[in-house]
This record gives C-alpha cells, sequence and structure tokens, in this order.
C-alpha cells in the first residue's frame, strides 16, 4: 500500500545533520524476531541505477529503540574518516525496518522510505557505510579505508540468522559472508527483513479497484453500492468504510440524498491506512404525475393498473435480432462505450461477444418467454424493458424458473441462488428484476396478444403467470430504483416509445399490489 501521513504504528520522527528531508512512512504488521538481535543492524543495501540507492536499517531487539544516539556515516573512496553523517532522532518499534534513501530515487523506494538524504545516500560500489551507536561503530557494510569495488550495481539484503552486526569497519568485506545479493534495481525487499524466521510485513494502504460514476437521479430514488466493488486490500485484510453521507452497513453504501448537489466522500480502511474515493451526485425534482403520465394522477389499485397500461401501451415494437442492437445502447458500461452489463453478474463484456457460445452475451427474457408461451414474437417477446444481456451459460442456468429467495449457490453468478422450481438474483439486481415483472404485468393485458399477470406461486410453467409477487414486493423495497435504472429507461423510451411506470414512480407497486 502507499504511505499515508503519520501513520505508522509508532511514528519515527527523524533529522539529519546534513541537508535531508522527512518521506512519511506507512503503518507497519510486524512479526517479533525469535532471538532478539543485540542492537540495531544493516538490513538490507541497494545500490542501483542512477540515484537508485537505499539503506534499510532493523530493530530485531525485543523492545523499541530511540535513535537519538545512532548515526549512518560514509566512508568514500577509500578515506579512513566519514566524508558525511546524518543523526537519527525519535523511536523504532521492536519488529520494525527504517530505510534511508536518495532523493533522485526511484518511487518504488521512496514509497517505503523513511528519511531522505542525499549526502550519506551517495555512495557507490566502493565506498563503505557505517552505522554508530554514541559515535562506536555497531554495524559496517563495505571497507573503511579501502576501495574495494565489490557492490556495485547490487542490492544485498541481510541473511535471517544474522543477529549482529559487524562493528570492525576496517576489516575485508566479503558480501556473500552474511549477504543475499539481488539483481540490481531489486526495490522489492525493501520495509520488511526476515530474522530467524520472523519478518516485518509492510502495511500496504488498500487500494481503489473501480471509479464511481457521477450520477443524476431523482428525489425519491435511492443509490446503493456494495464497496467490495470498489476498494480491495492487496494483502487480503479486511476493510471498515465509511461515508460522508448515507449510511454504510457492513459493505453496502445506501444513498437517499434530499434534492440538490452532493459530494459522497466514501473511505475504506484497513485500520492502519486508508483510501477514499469521492464522486458527485445531482438530485432533481420528481417528476410529478403530468406529461406522461398526466392521466393517471390520483389513481390507485386497479383503476391505475389500467391507466397504466393505456399509457404505455402501443409502444413501437422491435424485431428479434434488433434487440442485439438496441441492447448495446441500452445496456452499455459507462465506464467502457465497448461493453455492456450482464444481468445477474454484473461483468462487463464486448459488445461484440453477442451470441450463443460459451463466454458469449445473449438476450435473456427476465420474464421468462415460456411464461406464456409468446416466444421471441415481436411485442413481449422482443420488449427490452425485460430483455437483458446476460452471460450465455447463466442464461440456460436461470432457465424459466420463477423467482424466490434460496436455493444452491450458482457456478460463475456470485450471489445467485438456484432451486429445481427458483431463481434468486443478486442483492443489486433484486429490484431491477422486480420492476422489469411489474412493467409486464401492466404493459401486456387482455386485448394484446398475451394477459400477463403476477401471481405468488412457482412452477408456472407456460401459463401467463409469473411468481412470486410477495417476494418481488420485497426486493422492490430491497434495492430501490438507481440511476442506472432511470437512465435505462431514458434510453428504451428513446427506441420504443414507452416507459417503465415503476422505475419512474416505485410507490405505485404497492398500490396496484
Amino acid at each position: 500500500m502507499a504511505k499515508t501521513n503519520w501513520n505508522k504504528g509508532i511514528k519515527v520522527l527523524l533529522s539529519a545533520g546534513l541537508a535531508a528531508s522527512l518521506w512519511l512512512p506507512g503503518s507497519q504488521d510486524t512479526v517479533q524476531a525469535a532471538t532478539a538481535a543485540s542492537d540495531l543492524l544493516i538490513s538490507e543495501y541497494v545500490e542501483g541505477s542512477s540515484m537508485n540507492k537505499a539503506v534499510e536499517l532493523y530493530n530485531g531487539t525485543g523492545a523499541s529503540v530511540n535513535l537519538s544516539s545512532y548515526s549512518l556515516s560514509l566512508y568514500s573512496n577509500g578515506s579512513t574518516s566519514p566524508q558525511s553523517e546524518v543523526n537519527l532522532s525519535g523511536t523504532l518499534a521492536n519488529g520494525e525496518t527504517f530505510v534511508v534513501y536518495h532523493g533522485s530515487a526511484s518511487t518504488a523506494i521512496k514509497g517505503q522510505g523513511d528519511l531522505r538524504n542525499d549526502s550519506v545516500i551517495n555512495f557507490n560500489g566502493d565506498d563503505a557505510l557505517v552505522l554508530e551507536k554514541s559515535g562506536a561503530a555497531i554495524d559496517s557494510i563495505g571497507q573503511a579505508g579501502a576501495r574495494v569495488n565489490n557492490i556495485a550495481d547490487v542490492t544485498l539484503v541481510r541473511n535471517a540468522d544474522v543477529t549482529s552486526g559487524d562493528r570492525v569497519i576496517n576489516d575485508a568485506f566479503s558480501p556473500s559472508a552474511q549477504w543475499t545479493a539481488y539483481p540490481s534495481d531489486t526495490f522489492s525487499k525493501l520495509g520488511a527483513h526476515t530474522m530467524n524466521g520472523s519478518s516485518t510485513v509492510p502495511n500496504e494502504a488498500p487500494v481503489a479497484t473501480k471509479t464511481f460514476v457521477n450520477e443524476q437521479i431523482q428525489t425519491g430514488a435511492s443509490l446503493q453500492y456494495d464497496l467490495r466493488e470498489y476498494f480491495s486490500d492487496p494483502e487480503g485484510q479486511s476493510l471498515s468504510f465509511s461515508a460522508t453521507k448515507g449510511t454504510v452497513s457492513g459493505s453496502v453504501l445506501t444513498l437517499d440524498l434530499p434534492e440538490g448537489s452532493h459530494i459522497v466522500g466514501v473511505t475504506a480502511s484497513d485500520g492502519n491506512q486508508s483510501v477514499t474515493q469521492s464522486f458527485s451526485v445531482t438530485v432533481s425534482a420528481s417528476a410529478p404525475a403530468t406529461g406522461y403520465y398526466e392521466t393517471a394522477a390520483g389513481l390507485q389499485g386497479p383503476a391505475l393498473k389500467a391507466e397504466l397500461h393505456e399509457i404505455i401501451d402501443g409502444h413501437q415494437q422491435l424485431s428479434y435480432s434488433g434487440v442485439w442492437d438496441a441492447l448495446k445502447v441500452t445496456d452499455e458500461d459507462p465506464n467502457n462505450p465497448n461493453n455492456v452489463l450482464l444481468l445477474y453478474t454484473g461483468e462487463s463484456r464486448s459488445k461484440l461477444l453477442n451470441g450463443g457460445d460459451v463466454g458469449d452475451w445473449n438476450r435473456e427474457h427476465t420474464w421468462a418467454k415460456s411464461h406464456g408461451d409468446f416466444g421471441t414474437a415481436m411485442g413481449a417477446g422482443t420488449d427490452i424493458h425485460h430483455l437483458r444481456p446476460t452471460d450465455v451459460q447463466v442464461n440456460g442456468l436461470r432457465g424459466n424458473l420463477d423467482f424466490d429467495f434460496g436455493g444452491s449457490t450458482v457456478s460463475g453468478c456470485d450471489g445467485c441462488l438456484r432451486t429445481s422450481t427458483s431463481w434468486e438474483p443478486p442483492n443489486n439486481v433484486k429490484g431491477d428484476v422486480a420492476r422489469m415483472l411489474f412493467y409486464m404485468a401492466v404493459r401486456y393485458e387482455p386485448g394484446d396478444p398475451v394477459d400477463l399477470e403476477l401471481n405468488d406461486q412457482l412452477n408456472n410453467g407456460t401459463a401467463p403467470y409469473h411468481g412470486k409477487l410477495s417476494v418481488l414486493l420485497q426486493w422492490h423495497a430491497q434495492d430501490p430504483v438507481s440511476a442506472w435504472e432511470q437512465q435505462r429507461n431514458e434510453k428504451i423510451q428513446a427506441i420504443q416509445g414507452n416507459r417503465n411506470p415503476f422505475i419512474d414512480h416505485p410507490e405505485w407497486a404497492e398500490s396496484i399490489w
């Protein structure tokens, strides 16, 4: 994870006698060393290309160490006295590492850095570095007083069985004696050290895996997000979530916002580090029952159902082949115009992968086309208010099942459950499914080629019924209208000339049923 300001388990404040600046470390999860070290030691040395240079120190003593008596010195070009020195201060917890780096090093080094110093960390492969405590050497790398070029273009990591430093700074230095060599510009070992099988593991920050889309909705509409789709933790740690607006329950953010413009900040935290995304939501006044729905104003129950049928009846009917092109518009992925979003799985898949083979998407009749036996005929069989792109295999598993709670998990469809008589979609599309079926039961009435009605049964077979109504009403309330549904409703009106009333006026479902 990227490091965040002042977020180390125990903050390490560092000062330099020479020009230096502070790099703010991230927190670390640490494991105590099995065998205590005698003192701090140099645990890693990086001498890479250009100014990719760093030195890592490690505290395996079993206790926190006050750094005020420690310093790191550079002995360059065979000198017997230091040319540069940096004094340390603050406290370093047991099991933690501390990285001094050059300011022109790569971001991978800086990301693990604790102290920038461009004087001491300006060494070459024939120089020596000495870690001192109260002026006495407690560890070294290279050979002071001699110019031996044997640690150039390499990353050296101290072997796990080394628990004390090399205090004799002018003896011959052999990298193979206590160190493991890695190729030049190897930075992945920084920020962690293993001593006798114990290691410090740098705690990386959560990452944003999906970007929130700015939304425009009407009053009364809710937005709901499963935040696990938007954030993850590289180390698999559990994340907690918070938001500046709305309510968060577990990993689900629900927004029921008043009219106006809103900026929503969402933060994911692993307990030590966090990442935040922001997006805007514009809420406009709900469309009153005028204009399109003007004649339905004040009606309830059967009278409302009948009038809504008159309003949405007589739409422009598509051919079944024309549905392919329509769905590429209505279900386009807002984050990738080359893809469509699949019902049930939520996967973004290429528009070009429409067909009938494994890996393709096809045209799911949410109101199963055998319920009323209308097949793919123009009208109910091609009404894109209930036709959705769906993975071929998932569509096949759903078949013509009615909707209900419960069942066994479905391969390839996270959140889907199936029995021999019912299908349960994931939580984030339960309301979508309900509202599509409400539409179909109002759009297709006596006088149409098929009269479709909802009931509270399963196993409806070829009868023109779909169930279960009581469950669909629960799902309608549980999963409110989303901005995605509203946008899809607008697109469908532009294509086939009618709207889904239960997206525009969710309250009408209870009034009718």
